[in-house]
């Protein structure tokens, strides 16, 4: 044997699965390092849709307080348009009552 190696299969075997168990591990620590980084965007994306839900909770309750004021100013034209309109039926009432005659001679004319 003169310093020649001779075949050894069981060593050929050992170095073939020592090959793919490194091979594996490089594998593994990639797939580590891969979850890591999604675990982070994941971590981001979360903060951005808290935020994202607390600005559209808050749209809500402004949405909500704007519904409010409009309702109480419908409320306040309708009194002021009922306010009007008795003031007009009144006022006319009186025109009416003071000038009969005269709104008689205009309609006329107006007619004419």
């Amino acid at each position: 044997m003169n310093g020649e190696t001779t075949f050894r299969p069981a060593q050929y075997e050992r170095e073939q699965l020592s090959l793919y168990l490194q091979d594996t591990l490089k594998e593994v620590e990639t797939l580590k390092e891969s979850i890591k980084f999604q675990e982070e965007e994941n971590s981001s994306a979360n903060k951005q849709l808290d935020h994202v839900t607390k600005e559209c909770e808050k749209q809500g309750e402004e949405n909500s307080n704007l519904k409010a004021k409009i309702l109480k100013l419908e409320e306040e034209l309708q009194s002021e348009k009922q306010w009007y309109q008795r003031r007009v039926a009144v006022g006319t009432f009186f025109f009416f009552q003071q000038f009969p005659s005269r709104v008689f001679l205009l309609f006329l004319r107006g007619s004419a």
